[in-house]
């Protein structure tokens, strides 16, 4: 990972300063000879080196989605991409003086692309799988996996309302500025 992440810059970081951290992986499909795993990753980028104070670039994730061949070594696919279907997706964080505390200034907004692919490898809507499930459950998989929250069920208010209604139970609101999860606020 640390290899392909050099490709956008040579100062990458797998483990991140924040939660979420590290990476997650599933596998979506299974043929006789391939799997096709979707994974997740948080990672970020230092920007700038010493003496210079640091300047951390913290994309909201990386989506990849990689095929195998379980018979021989060989990728058949490769991508990674950020999602960019969120109004914002990267954090880009900064000292002003020496107190990490005080000194930091923030900035959260919207990048259009960040992406590797591999070349001429197999097109994976041609393949036929044995077993598989959804891209949208496996990534839901990951996304639980690595906010813990989301393993919660939320409904908005008016499903709440009528839920509690039938059990016999208060309803928890939790009212929000933003998302909890990918747009890093």
């Amino acid at each position: 990972l640390f290899q392909l992440l050099s490709l956008f810059h040579p100062q990458p970081f797998l483990q991140s300063r924040y939660e979420p951290r590290g990476a997650a992986a599933v596998v979506r499909a299974r043929s006789s000879d391939s799997l096709d795993i979707m994974f997740r990753l948080h990672a970020e980028f230092q920007l700038n080196t010493s003496p210079r104070r640091p300047l951390w670039f913290t994309p909201a994730a990386f989506i990849g989605r990689l095929i195998i061949n379980t018979t021989e070594p060989d990728v058949k696919y490769f991508s990674m991409h950020v999602p960019a279907h969120m109004s914002l997706n990267v954090d880009l964080e900064w000292l002003i003086g020496p107190n990490e505390d005080k000194d930091m200034e923030v900035n959260i907004t919207h990048l259009e692309e960040m992406s590797i692919r591999s070349r001429g490898s197999v097109d994976p809507d041609t393949l036929t799988w044995m077993q598989q499930i959804h891209s949208h459950e496996a990534l839901s998989l990951l996304e639980k996996e690595l906010y813990k929250f989301m393993q919660v069920e939320y409904h908005n208010f008016t499903e709440a309302y009528v839920k509690a209604s039938h059990e016999g139970r208060p309803v928890h609101s939790v009212i929000l500025w933003g998302v909890l999860n990918d747009q890093s606020c």
